[in-house]
């Protein structure tokens, strides 16, 4: 186990996520463009704009090993619920005895293990994932909610925890919006910080994701440079009041990095020992 500072740990350079929403939205034809492998499950790409390689019939095998070996670095999966299709008969297949109707509930377990083993090979894979989803009704609320439509509630629930972003796409008139924001309407995730945005024939998610990766490793790099500075400052201040002085600029700009805090309260220390001496 190696434990680090926040500021210590290097933001990713690859996204896994989700992009779901009601037919007809434009979902596969804003995730299948440039050199992106769109693997189409319910032969979707004829009836979309997608304009990229395109992976037909594919099996769940044929999935991981795109995954882990091809020179695709980012790959489209068309849609949620094929895979859980695909990941259903692996597991009967492995264990005949779960096609029962009395072992559904052990079913169900089983794929969710599948389910986040795959979703896990994907995070490894150091490959950009984006899964398409149909949108669903929320039937834990009454309120109007839609949900990525994938399976079971429970493969939402571990989607949404391993996943970096879930997004929702929706139409306004004849023009379509993405929202990675989370509401009383929609079921979403925004680690990636994106704003929602009118999204055009020509917009491809995977561009999206890197500007968005791009910005936070800018901010990382700022943030640590001046957490250094700040350092450097505290070790080089003369005396307990200029360091005080400096101690009300750190809490104006709400500075609480727990090594400042440590260095700050070190070098105060030391500095009252000498000015007592």
């Amino acid at each position: 186990m190696i434990i680090k500072q926040k500021k210590d740990i290097s933001p990713k350079t690859n996204s896994i996520g989700i992009v779901y929403g009601l037919s007809g939205t434009g979902k596969t034809t804003f995730c299948g463009k440039g050199n992106t492998l769109l693997i189409d499950l319910e032969d979707g790409a004829l009836r979309s704009g997608a304009d990229c390689q395109v992976a037909q019939g594919a099996t769940l095998t044929d999935i991981m090993n795109v995954i882990s070996s091809s020179e695709y670095q980012d790959v489209t999966i068309d849609t949620g619920d094929e895979i859980v299709r695909l990941i259903s008969a692996d597991c009967k297949s492995e264990n005949p005895k779960l096609k029962s109707a009395s072992q559904t509930l052990k079913l169900y377990g089983a794929i969710l293990d599948k389910l986040v083993y795959f979703i896990g090979e994907l995070r490894k894979s150091g490959k950009n994932v984006v899964i398409v989803c149909h949108g669903k009704k929320d039937e834990s609320t009454d309120v109007q909610r839609f949900i990525p439509r994938f399976g079971s509630e429970n493969n939402n629930i571990e989607l949404f925890r391993c996943c970096d972003f879930i997004a929702y796409m929706y139409a306004q008139g004849t023009d379509r919006y993405i929202t990675f924001d989370p509401t009383d309407f929609n079921n979403c995730k925004n680690s990636l910080q994106i704003p929602t945005r009118k999204v055009s024939r020509t917009d491809n998610i995977f561009d999206i994701l890197k500007d968005a990766r791009v910005e936070l490793s800018l901010e990382f790099e700022s943030r640590k440079a001046e957490l250094k500075e700040i350092e450097q400052r505290i070790t080089e201040c003369p005396t307990v009041a200029e360091l005080t002085e400096l101690g009300k600029e750190l809490r104006k700009k709400n500075i609480t990095d727990s090594g400042i805090i440590k260095l700050f309260t070190e070098t105060k220390k030391k500095l009252s020992d000498n000015e007592a001496a």
